[in-house]
């Protein structure tokens, strides 16, 4: 790693996603979050992981993220 975060995006989003990829979220492997879409199903047992709802904004009017939501994540805090 060098020193970025592990975060699979949008697992569960079609073919696109490891989920419907594989089947399965592979074990043995160090995520810092998993980025799920709010507008499919999640059929995978994601307990115990800190997870991000991604819009998948394609317009500035859709984008509703938090600009530090990552920073939070990595166990660093919001600048004041």
């Amino acid at each position: 790693e060098a020193g970025g975060l592990c975060v699979p995006a949008h697992i569960n989003r079609g073919s696109s996603g490891v989920l419907g990829a594989l089947g399965f979220l592979p074990q043995g492997v160090h995520y810092d979050a998993l980025e799920v879409s709010p507008a499919a199903p999640l059929t995978a047992d994601v307990t115990g992981y800190r997870l991000l709802r991604s819009s998948d904004a394609h317009s500035l009017e859709q984008m509703l993220e938090r600009e530090f939501a990552l920073d939070a994540i990595a166990g660093r805090t919001q600048p004041d």
